[in-house]
């Protein structure tokens, strides 16, 4: 049993006051020494330990001799239930535990030390927890009701990637080099890489919740932060390369519009173009990814508006010029367009390096899963229905251009 040791220095009736050292004990003991009379001293004493010591009061005074007295005080209660059997253990800091609206003592959370700079919270109470709780819900809901959803996040973007400048600049050329059979096979070949691909980033996606941070965070979560940042690394190049290619088909497109080159030559001209658009783009990144999203729906109807001018266009054509219209002509052409009839150092496996781009792009949705409402539900959805509709609507036009257009023009 530690003891509480007050001593009074000097003899006298009076005495001296006497000084403590003090330390935590089931019980507490109190010797004195001094030449005055004990009963003299004992009560005073005690009163002035246990004015000291929050709840303390004397239990017993005990006179082992004239000038030893010895005073069991008693400890302090605590907030936390006591056990009979441990009752002279030594119990731990009171500050750690909360005590719950029924009185039972309950060991806080870290979550709830660590608030107010590491000080223990008030008391914590089931009613608070849960009141928290739906607020947290609450503010959850509104934020997805402000992001996007299945089609403007994932399915829009998707086809908006892969419908890309090599539609129209290079699906007619396939068609006339390969024929109608072979840029079937080219589609449908990609489409089977590319759904595969889709259903595995459907899988992950689904696998657990999507945060921010795309393709990376989803593959890093499963399969680890080391095959995340390096299938992330590739990605990056992968759409700075695609990015490359878009401006360069764009600035080759407004080239064949122009009668003139604009700065002297051919390729000063694409290079100022592809620049221009390449800040322009830069500067709808750099607002922020809403803007992105409502360029991308403009976009996209004008995109869809052409490929549909092209399929109706294809019923009102006139011939001449290396066209047909739909009739007897048409199905001759037709068979005459099935084959292939390469130039030198073409194949089919040029036409599949050079076109299999244009069917990627699958990634756009999941590349802003942390702005989807709900990503495991929209990903899978808005990315394997681009894929079905993009290929749809390729076999559709290679079979329109190998009806209605002779394969000289084609090339």
């Amino acid at each position: 049993m530690e003891e509480i040791v007050v001593r009074s220095q000097g003899g006298g009736e009076s005495g001296s006051p006497p000084s403590s050292s003090v330390s935590a004990s089931t019980s507490v003991s109190v010797q004195i020494h001094s030449g005055s009379p004990s009963e003299e001293i004992a009560h005073p004493l005690a009163s002035d330990v246990s004015d000291g010591i929050d709840g303390i009061d004397p239990v017993s005074v005990s006179h082992a001799s004239p000038e030893h007295v010895s005073v069991t005080l008693a400890r302090p209660r605590s907030v936390v239930g006591r056990s009979a059997v441990y009752d002279n253990e030594p119990m731990p800091d009171q500050l750690l535990y909360s005590v719950d609206p029924k009185g039972t003592p309950v060991r806080r959370s870290a979550q709830t030390l660590m608030k107010g700079n590491g000080a223990p919270s008030s008391t914590i109470r089931q009613g608070s927890l849960l009141a928290r709780h739906a607020a947290n819900m609450r503010e959850e809901e509104a934020a997805a009701q402000s992001k996007f959803g299945t089609f403007t996040g994932v399915f829009g973007r998707c086809l908006l990637q892969i419908w890309g400048v090599l539609l129209f600049l290079r699906l007619g050329w396939m068609v006339g080099e390969g024929g109608a059979i072979q840029a079937s096979m080219v589609i449908i070949t990609g489409s089977i890489v590319t759904f595969t691909t889709a259903l595995s980033l459907s899988a992950i996606a689904t696998n657990g919740r999507a945060k921010s941070g795309g393709v990376y965070y989803m593959i890093s979560r499963s399969l680890g932060p080391q095959y995340g940042g390096t299938i992330g690394l590739l990605f990056f190049v992968a759409n700075s390369c695609a990015s490359a290619l878009h401006l360069l088909g764009v600035a080759e497109a407004v080239e064949g519009l122009l009668s003139s080159p604009v700065f002297g030559s051919v390729g000063t001209d694409m290079t100022v173009f592809g620049m221009t658009l390449l800040v322009l783009g830069g500067v709808i990144c750099a607002v922020g990814v809403a803007w992105v999203v409502k360029m991308d729906m403009i976009l996209l109807f004008t995109l869809v508006t052409a490929i549909g001018s092209v399929i109706a266009g294809s019923f009102f054509i006139s011939s001449g010029e290396g066209f047909i219209p739909y009739g007897s002509d048409s199905l001759a052409n037709i068979r005459d367009n099935m084959g292939g009839d390469y130039s030198a150092d073409i194949s089919f496996m040029t036409l599949f390096g050079l076109f299999f781009p244009a069917l990627t792009g699958i990634n756009a949705g999941a590349n802003i899963s942390g702005d989807l409402a709900s990503p495991s539900k929209s990903i899978p959805t808005g990315t394997l229905g681009a894929v079905g509709t993009s290929s749809s609507v390729y076999l559709i036009l290679i079979w329109i251009l190998a009806a209605v257009v002779e394969r000289a023009t084609l090339k």
